[in-house]
């Protein structure tokens, strides 16, 4: 059976090859001018469906939140100038360059809909043709790819943090937290936006971004964007890329770890992300201050 699923894909791939623009759709012209029979193509590859419902609204919204974060970063990263920004902005710019420049080149799989009406051709509940109104081909999602890294990304870097909050942040401390000092630890990178977090912040930091992120996969397939096998292989490849990226940065930090919290590049940047070594410095210091009971017990005198 995988034998025959193989070579299926392979009489496929080889018969998309022949064509000049393989994964250009039947509705499109030879001048490249056509009206998408779908609904209307939006920037990103981004389908808004005719007679769109309520779930369409929000899966076009989800389809921009990639897109829209490292926007945000961008421009976080104008106003600070920090190594964590530029770490997230470099990452999304190699995961989308590795789709849409190799493997979509390599791959060759059109997005849903691209053989126009017809016998055995996708339709919705409803009966009505359905595909997308994107001119590229569809494997693997470059949204699935974003959100997911994203993910696990944040996922990553919330751990370490987390495990450093209760040396780093004490709750016998207390910390006043106005407007400007929430403004000023306000962060659009999918990172810690403090080097150490309590249970609540962790709480509300991974809430933030799983609400936000994890629906983008699922969205693409909704809007009939991409198929479900190609955001599982942008979402794997998504995965991959968050893992190797992760451990780079980490070794960076670690490399420049006694820069943290100051100006590098000439000025020109701000080491603001901090390494494995904070977490360890933390727990060391956390071991040698905390009192030992147990001896405490021991050294009291006992009266019967």
């Amino acid at each position: 059976m995988i034998y025959n699923s193989w070579s299926r894909f392979c009489e496929f791939h080889a018969a998309l090859q022949q064509r000049e623009n393989p994964c250009l759709p039947w509705w499109l012209k030879e001048d490249g001018s056509a009206e998408c029979p779908y609904g209307k193509y939006l920037w990103g590859d981004v389908t808004f469906p005719k007679n769109a419902s309520v779930m369409d609204f929000i899966a076009v919204v989800y389809s921009f939140i990639p897109f829209a974060v490292v926007a945000l970063v961008c421009v976080e990263f104008l106003l600070r100038r920090g190594t964590k920004e530029l770490s997230v902005i470099m990452f999304a710019c190699f995961s989308a360059a590795s789709n849409e420049f190799v493997f979509k080149h390599l791959l060759l799989m059109p997005r849903p809909g691209f053989l126009g009406p017809g016998p055995g051709t996708l339709t919705d509940m409803n009966g009505n043709h359905v595909g997308s109104c994107a001119r590229t081909c569809g494997m693997p999602s470059s949204h699935s790819t974003m959100s997911v890294g994203f993910m696990l990304l944040m996922l990553f870097d919330g751990l370490l943090r987390f495990a450093s909050s209760v040396s780093s942040k004490k709750p016998e401390e207390p910390t006043e937290h106005t407007f400007m000092t929430r403004l000023r630890s306000f962060s659009a990178a999918p990172l810690a936006p403090e080097p150490g977090m309590t249970h609540s912040e962790y709480i509300l930091y991974l809430s933030k971004w799983l609400i936000l992120l994890a629906p983008v996969p699922m969205m693409r397939v909704a809007l009939y964007d991409h198929s479900v096998s190609q955001v599982s292989v942008g979402s794997l490849l998504g995965a991959f890329y968050a893992v190797c990226w992760f451990q780079l940065a980490m070794f960076l930090a670690e490399r420049h770890k006694d820069s943290f919290k100051q100006p590098v590049f000439y000025g020109f940047l701000y080491n603001n992300y901090a390494g494995y070594s904070f977490v360890n410095e933390s727990k060391d210091t956390n071991e040698t201050t905390e009192p030992d009971i147990g001896s405490e017990l021991s050294a009291r005198p006992v009266t019967v």
